[in-house]
């Protein structure tokens, strides 16, 4: 077990369940990695574990499904907070696009009716829906902001977190199901995936898109709200575990080193000392007294004009990164940051 990025107290480390399972392959014995960055965001002393069987690593411990609906339906789409507060579509949307049309077109019969998990704004559906106008669109989202927009784009959608255990929400099952970074940040990976199939119709397909933390990988300000972080082995072995055979898994858009801008990303930081205050005040306040200032601290900031200029900046990054490495968003590149896999569902 190495500690190298460890700053915690042993006690702390002695609450960890490390003994609990992957939740990628299932095996038991975990190894402490380093602190999850940016901590107790989610919940206290959080740190990223790794699977020793599958190399999956994972937070630990994991937030519950009450904690992950509340955020994703209010906080996630936030000005200045992930990025992604406004509805652009972008080269990486469009390099799925065409990767999703040409594999279907591999198969023997397009798709009837095609669900996207976690639409979001319904960027990739909108470019879809032009490739495939015979076929019935679904999808689900949380985010209230999201909801309207699919609606407009004729999509029956429904309002529901897919997860572990979760009943198929809609009255069909499907050809084809769509999860473009999603399954990163589900607590379950693997009952996750193991979902999906359940809505799958037999010899049906889905197409998953995850970051590629086979890298050396910055995404923003640390690993939050990720929960889960793959590589190409570990996603191919939830998929093997899943009974999901694969039909094609490669890595895909720039690399990690020309993804990130750091002089860009100081820009949009309130301050290195902020952060050291931040990170003192989550040390040592109760659970109950941070939590509430943590809520009022965060109403301020979403009231603040940085948050509107911050996303702005994140954008602006994004366009300039997309226009400088667009090519790499349409064909493979061993060093990219984004996972690509299509599978399909056995016929009975």
């Amino acid at each position: 077990m190495s500690l190298n990025y460890y700053t915690g107290s042993k006690l702390q480390i002695e609450k960890l369940d490390l003994d609990s399972r992957c939740v990628g392959c299932g095996q038991r014995g975990l190894d402490l990695v380093r602190p999850y960055i940016p901590r107790r965001v989610i919940r206290r002393d959080t740190y990223v574990v790794q699977c020793p069987s599958c190399n999956l690593l994972q937070a630990c411990p994991m937030p519950d499904a009450v904690e992950l609906s509340r955020f994703y339906e209010n906080q996630y789409r936030e000005e200045g907070t992930t990025g992604f507060s406004e509805p652009r579509i972008t080269n990486r949307h469009r390099s799925q696009a065409e990767y999703i049309t040409r594999a279907v077109g591999k198969l023997e019969n397009r798709p009837n009716r095609i669900l996207e998990v976690g639409a979001g704004f319904g960027q990739l559906l909108s470019l879809l829906k032009k490739e495939f106008s015979e076929s019935a669109f679904f999808a689900t989202e949380l985010d209230a902001k999201c909801l309207s927009k699919l609606s407009d784009l004729g999509v029956k959608v429904k309002r529901v977190l897919i997860d572990a255990g979760v009943d198929n929400p809609f009255d069909t099952d499907f050809d084809l199901i769509l999860c473009s970074h999603v399954m990163e940040h589900s607590p379950n990976p693997g009952g996750f995936l193991a979902c999906l199939s359940q809505m799958l119709r037999p010899g049906g397909h889905v197409f998953v898109e995850v970051p590629n933390c086979g890298v050396p990988y910055y995404w923003g300000e640390g690993d939050f709200p990720h929960l889960v972080f793959f590589s190409r082995h570990s996603l191919m072995k939830i998929f093997e575990n899943t009974g999901l055979p694969v039909k094609e898994c490669y890595i895909a858009g720039p690399g990690a080193v020309n993804y990130v801008s750091p002089t860009l990303f100081r820009k949009t930081n309130i301050g290195s000392l902020v952060t050291e205050v931040k990170n003192f005040v989550r040390e040592v306040l109760p659970d109950d007294i941070r939590d509430n200032l943590t809520r009022f601290v965060g109403r301020l900031k979403r009231r603040h004009k940085k948050n509107a200029e911050r996303s702005a900046l994140l954008m602006m990054h994004d366009e300039l990164i997309e226009k400088e490495y667009e090519r790499l968003f349409f064909q493979p590149n061993p060093d990219g940051i984004v996972l690509r896999i299509f599978g399909s569902k056995e016929q009975k």
